[in-house]
């Protein structure tokens, strides 16, 4: 009685049973990974659609932002050749301005819209390419007005922009394209014209195209964030 039961120890017997069914509850749990000690559960649907949002999100803004270094550039180009062809134009309160104003005073709230979407690299690029093409487009004497007061506008837009940027945003494009249209307005017309009649004008007309851009801006940052809240 007193004897090992098949060579095991006494009393070792009636704890068989037990062992084995503690080995096969064990055998049936998921064991962890190594590392960190947790169990890594499958990828859920929710977080998989998320994933497809933020890849479907970039592309959209990497195609937006693109867009608009074009339109800038564009713009750049389209307000050298209107001075270069047409006259003077009204711009309200008795005023006049040189025919490139309208685009002029869009290229710089459309610089900070691509600074916002491409980055800075993107944007430094984009101006250095107006500046060869403000340049090319317009006659010798404007070519140098207007290449010097894009330079210098663009870099006082930019400076302004992207100092304020993190803390209020339609603040930043308000001051920001103020500090860039009185530079370029006052560069332009005094090397172009040698004259400081069209100052008070072309000031007035780049503010009247940067409020209509802040306007389309702020309505379109208030649709989107009731979308997202929606």
């Amino acid at each position: 009685m007193g004897q090992p039961r098949w060579g095991l120890p006494a009393g070792s017997a009636s704890a068989l049973p037990a062992s084995r069914e503690l080995c096969s509850r064990n055998r049936g749990r998921q064991r962890p990974t190594p590392g960190n000690g947790r169990v890594t559960a499958p990828p859920t649907a929710a977080a998989h659609q998320s994933a497809i949002e933020g890849v479907r999100r970039l592309n959209t803004r990497t195609t937006l932002g693109a867009a608009i270094l074009a339109a800038y550039i564009a713009t750049i180009g389209a307000a050298n050749w209107a001075v270069a062809h047409h006259g003077p134009i009204p711009v309200g309160f008795g005023q006049v301005a040189p025919a490139g104003v309208a685009f002029a005073g869009l290229a710089l709230t459309l610089r900070n819209a691509a600074q916002d979407l491409a980055g800075r690299i993107p944007t430094v690029a984009a101006m250095a390419a107006g500046t060869v093409l403000a340049y090319a487009i317009a006659t010798p004497t404007l070519a140098i007005a207007s290449a010097a007061a894009f330079g210098f506008s663009e870099l006082a837009d930019f400076t302004v922009y992207t100092w304020l940027r993190r803390r209020r945003m339609l603040v930043a494009y308000s001051l920001a394209a103020t500090a860039g249209l009185v530079v370029d307005s006052v560069l332009f017309v005094v090397v172009a014209f040698h004259t400081w009649r069209y100052v008070p004008g072309q000031i007035i007309g780049k503010a009247e195209m940067t409020a209509i851009a802040l306007a389309v801006i702020a309505a379109v940052r208030g649709v989107r964030t009731r979308k997202a809240a929606a």
